[in-house]
C-alpha cells in the first residue's frame, strides 16, 4: 500500500523542512483510533560528504557549522593507516576514490581528518536533536505510550579509517549501522547479541511486531522474539554487497569491482570479482580495527573455507550470480 501523504521530497529533501510536517501529522493523530505508520528521514550527517568536498561549513545542505580549532578535536583514529596485507583491490579503489571530486580526501592532513571526525560528530548531534523534536511531537500527541519508534540508517562513515571517506567499503564504520527499537513498556531497553541484516530483517520484524501475517519468502529474521524476550535464534552468517563505482581510472586502468561480505559471529570475510588477491579474513573479537588482513596465513585456511561456503549457500538460496573465488 502506498503513502497517503509525501512532504519534503524535492532535490532530496531538505532536514529543517522534515519537522514541521513531521508533527502536523502526529497532531492530526491525537485523537485517532486507527494505527498510523509515519517515516521521518534526515540527509546529516550525510553532509559530512559536502564538508569533506571543500564546504568546511560554509555551503551544507541543511545548515552550516562552525570551523573547528585543532585543539578540540578528537584523535587520529587508532585505524587510520591501511589494513596490513590488504587486498592489491583495495588498494587500488583508495587512489581510485581518491582521485574524484565525489571523495577528494588523497591529500587530507592528519589535522584534515581530525576536523572531519569532529565536523561529523556535530552533525550527528543536529540530527539527534531533530529525532529529538519528532519524539516530543509524538509525546505531544498522546501517543507516546501505544507508539513503536525504530531508529536506523542506511550506512555509515569511514571518517579516517584506512584513510577511506565515505560508504562503500565493508569496514565497520562503513557497514555497521545501528537498529533501535522503543516501545515504553513493551520492550524492556539493553542491547542484543544477534547478529542482524537491517536491509532485509527490518520488514519481517515489523510485522512480527504488528503481529501482521508478512508475505511468504521474505529472505530476513522476524527479531520480535529476540527484541521482545532477549532470546536467540540461531543464526551462523549475515551477508551484504557493495559495488564500487564510482572512483576514476588509477594510470589509464579502470576498476568497477563488485564484492561481497560474510559476518560470522566472530569473523568478517571478503572478497571481491576483480583483482589477484582478492580476499579479506579479520578476526572481529581480537582485531576489531580490522588493522590485519589474515586470509593468506596458512593457520586460518579452514576459517576461510568455511566462510567460502556461507557465501556458497547464501548465493544458491538467493540465486546470487557473484563469482567467488
Amino acid at each position: 500500500k502506498e503513502f497517503d501523504h509525501i512532504a519534503n521530497i524535492r532535490n532530496n529533501g531538505a532536514d529543517p523542512r522534515m519537522l514541521e510536517p513531521a508533527a502536523a501529522f502526529l497532531e492530526d493523530q491525537r485523537n485517532a483510533e486507527k494505527p498510523f505508520f509515519l517515516v521521518t528521514s534526515f540527509n546529516n550527517p550525510h553532509n559530512i560528504c559536502e564538508w569533506a568536498r571543500g564546504g568546511r561549513g560554509q555551503q551544507l545542505p541543511d545548515g552550516p557549522i562552525e570551523s573547528p580549532s585543532l585543539d578540540v578535536c578528537p584523535p587520529l583514529r587508532s585505524n587510520h593507516l591501511p589494513t596490513r596485507n590488504e587486498t592489491d583491490i583495495m588498494k587500488f579503489m583508495r587512489k581510485s576514490y581518491h582521485a574524484t571530486d565525489m571523495t577528494p580526501v588523497g591529500n587530507f592532513t592528519e589535522a584534515d581528518w581530525r576536523k572531519l571526525q569532529w565536523a561529523y560528530y556535530r552533525m550527528i548531534e543536529i540530527v539527534d536533536r531533530r529525532i529529538g523534536n519528532v519524539l516530543d511531537a509524538l509525546l505531544r500527541s498522546g501517543h507516546e505510550q501505544n507508539t513503536l519508534v525504530v531508529f536506523l540508517s542506511d550506512h555509515g562513515e569511514c571518517q579516517g579509517a584506512h584513510r577511506w571517506n565515505q560508504k562503500t567499503v565493508f569496514f565497520d564504520e562503513s557497514s555497521r549501522v545501528p537498529l533501535a527499537f522503543r516501545w515504553p513498556g513493551v520492550i524492556e531497553p539493553g542491547s542484543r547479541e544477534q547478529l542482524v541484516q537491517t536491509g532485509t530483517d527490518l520488514f519481517p520484524t515489523l510485522c512480527g511486531l504488528a503481529d501482521v501475517t508478512p508475505p511468504a519468502n521474505l529472505p530476513g529474521l522476524d527479531l520480535t522474539n529476540i527484541i521482545m524476550n532477549n532470546t536467540h535464534k540461531k543464526r551462523n552468517y549475515i551477508v551484504t554487497s557493495t559495488h564500487f563505482i564510482q572512483g576514476e581510472p588509477v594510470d589509464g586502468v579502470k576498476h568497477t569491482p563488485y564484492g561481497r561480505m560474510v559476518r560470522s559471529q566472530q569473523y568478517k570475510y571478503c572478497v571481491y570479482d576483480e583483482g589477484k588477491r582478492r580476499e579479506e579474513l579479520y578476526d572481529m573479537f581480537n582485531d576489531p580495527g580490522e588493522m590485519e588482513n589474515l586470509a593468506y596465513k596458512n593457520e586460518y585456511n579452514k576459517i576461510i573455507q568455511q566462510h567460502r561456503n556461507y557465501l556458497a549457500e547464501h548465493c544458491r538460496k538467493h540465486n546470487d550470480s557473484f563469482r567467488q573465488v
